[in-house]
């Protein structure tokens, strides 16, 4: 008999040489960030099998993570970011999954969503303009990588989203910048939060598209983290292609930032 042990060392790591993480949740059940950020509260979460371990999973009418409001911490001012997370949704509708707001009166807010059809992502600038950028995929019970990058001013006074789903980049928008004091100060994962004093500077909003139950996140969501620049289009398809490779499989291999050990060898009994 023939046994194929596989021994993989790796170099993890949760930052870039040129980003840093702001906060990140492998959901290992709990909601505990590395490095620390304490959430606000939270409400309906529970944990199951993920992409790499457990998950965080959202029952779609009463689940969330509040990120805080007014809490300067989050994102600094005019801060370009990064958002990345996997997610394994159990419905094709309306759905939020992240949510970012400027709380300080600019009505500066960025959302992470899904619909019947895709996956987007929009930024409204504080003046009634929104940059939407989105992708058709099934994200139906299949683990989909999501990355969104959001450069505050792309050099021409423009925001610039850039959506990236399973590590390709999918699609980009941009809107005039609004070339306010851009501090993100709060948050929501897994709902939207309505807010009256931005409804006629938000669409997602006004339209009523992420409004009620349908604003509600159900499925999994794994390993979600923030970093305060942007990644480039290869970071991202390394943080996408990162999967637990398992033990008993007869050829494994896994590399990630070029850093891998192989160790085969055969034992006769």
């Amino acid at each position: 008999m023939k046994k194929i042990i596989l021994i993989a060392s790796l170099l993890l790591t949760s930052s870039f040489s040129h980003a840093a993480v702001i906060a990140s949740w492998d959901f290992e059940n709990n909601l505990t960030s590395d490095p620390a950020y304490n959430v606000v509260g939270a409400s309906g979460i529970t944990y199951g099998s993920g992409v790499d371990g457990n998950a965080a999973y959202f029952s779609g009418t009463s689940s969330y993570i509040d990120l805080g409001d007014n809490n300067s911490t989050l994102m600094a001012d005019n801060a370009d970011f990064t958002v990345s997370m996997w997610i394994k949704s159990d419905q094709l509708t309306n759905q939020a999954l992240i949510s970012f707001d400027d709380d300080s009166g600019w009505f500066l807010r960025t959302t992470i969503y899904t619909d019947s059809t895709g996956i987007r992502a929009a930024y409204t600038n504080g003046q009634n303009q929104t940059a939407i950028a989105g992708f058709d995929v099934n994200y139906l019970d299949v683990w989909t990588h999501v990355a969104l990058t959001q450069d505050f001013n792309d050099g021409t006074g423009n925001t610039v989203l850039s959506l990236f789903i399973n590590g390709v980049l999918s699609d980009s928008s941009s809107v005039t910048s609004s070339g306010q004091g851009r501090v993100i100060d709060s948050g929501d994962i897994g709902r939207y939060h309505i807010r009256s004093d931005i409804a006629a500077f938000d669409p997602l909003q006004s339209s009523g598209s992420l409004v009620g139950n349908g604003s509600f996140y159900s499925g999994g969501m794994d390993s979600l983290a923030i970093y305060d620049q942007l990644l480039t289009a290869s970071e991202i398809d390394e943080l996408a292609t990162l999967q637990r490779v398992s033990a008993p499989s007869v050829l494994a291999y896994m590399s990630l930032f070029g850093v891998f050990v192989l160790i085969r060898r055969n034992v006769s009994a």
